[in-house]
């Protein structure tokens, strides 16, 4: 996630600085956004006991 959002930031800047990376940016950005919004529903969905799924049991 923070991947992304610092990726976009990155992007902006270049934009900035050339227009080349304009279309870039924009695409790359609602790429991320949507992104984003989808790990952060995720994680506002989970609860604490869901992290029983995860746990690795040794035999």
């Amino acid at each position: 996630m923070a991947g992304h959002i610092i990726m976009s930031y990155l992007l902006v800047i270049d934009s900035a600085r050339d227009a080349s990376f304009t279309k870039s940016a924009k695409v790359f950005i609602k790429l991320s956004k949507s992104l984003v919004k989808g790990h952060a529903e995720f994680i506002r969905g989970s609860q604490v006991e869901d992290l029983a799924v995860y746990k690795i049991e040794m035999e």
